[in-house]
């Protein structure tokens, strides 16, 4: 999987979290431009609605993230809503990045201002809530003030927020399918029958997959690469088995029912999961090429 690349050189970045007054919602703010004094105004905009709508905001110092990788920043502070615009590297940059952050965590908003040249297909687009938005020039204020608006309501939607998880969890089958395939190669004919009979049936489980990928592992005498996996697919699948299969408190949208216990489903919980279905495909990704090395 690859990574959202190093963050530029220079004065490039600034992120605002803004905080609900009871301390319960977090939006994380991203802006991402060449030229952050000359967007000032529209920044200004964003901020005085944020504050508006009753958030505490505090600018977060960028120092020192220049050369360092998009990733660590993502790591160390949540981010919501991305605004980019006149990134350094070229509109085809600021494109192909707005794409990544989408993959690395399909819950941001990107909006990409002033690329009047470049209309951003956005394939990541989940639903009406998570897209990579354009906006024809660099007055962008009012048009990030209504993203941010359609971005605090996904939290609201469990339905949008199961779907989203377990789609995810399906991409992390699709990686341990891959990790399989990359060590039983065959010739072509024979690699797409095991595909299709094998690991694409139905009948034969995740878990009955994930049990075979460790198995090898330890055949292989790879017991390092797997360490830490079997928690880290079991709590995923957990995790979907009780989204997949529950009942949504009417009177809060984020409780839910599932075998007779009830749970809260809230951004932390939904962010933990995604970085854990994330770290899961890293891990299995990593796995796959040393498999595939392996293979005669």
């Amino acid at each position: 999987m690859d990574g959202l690349g190093m963050v530029p050189g220079g004065d490039v970045a600034e992120l605002y979290r803004c905080v609900g007054g009871d301390g319960s919602e977090v939006v994380g703010l991203l802006h991402v431009d060449g030229d952050l004094g000359g967007a000032r105004t529209q920044t200004d905009t964003v901020i005085r609605h944020m504050v508006l709508e009753g958030f505490g905001v505090e600018r977060v110092p960028a120092d020192g993230w220049a050369g360092r990788g998009w990733d660590e920043v993502f790591d160390e502070h949540e981010v919501d809503v991305v605004m980019a615009g006149n990134h350094p590297g070229g509109a085809g940059e600021c494109i192909g990045f707005a794409r990544r952050v989408i993959r690395r965590n399909p819950l941001i908003d990107v909006l990409l201002y002033g690329l009047e040249e470049i209309e951003a297909r956005s394939p990541e687009d989940f639903s009406q809530y998570t897209a990579i938005q354009t906006h024809p020039d660099r007055m962008y204020g009012d048009a990030a003030v209504a993203m941010i608006q359609t971005h605090r309501k996904k939290w609201n939607d469990i339905i949008f927020l199961r779907g989203m998880v377990i789609s995810q969890i399906v991409e992390v089958e699709s990686s341990l399918n891959g990790a399989l395939l990359a060590y039983f190669r065959m010739d072509r004919r024979r690699s797409g029958h095991f595909e299709e009979l094998i690991l694409e049936n139905s009948m034969y489980s995740l878990e009955g997959k994930k049990q075979t990928l460790k198995r090898l592992t330890r055949m292989l005498g790879m017991e390092e690469e797997w360490s830490g996996m079997d928690k880290m697919l079991s709590d995923l699948q957990s995790g979907r088995n009780k989204l997949a299969h529950c009942e949504v408190d009417p009177d809060d949208i984020n409780r839910i029912t599932s075998m007779g216990k009830t749970y809260h489903y809230d951004r932390a919980t939904m962010r933990g999961m995604l970085r854990k279905a994330r770290g899961a495909r890293q891990r299995l990704e990593r796995i796959s090429s040393i498999l595939s090395g392996m293979a005669g």
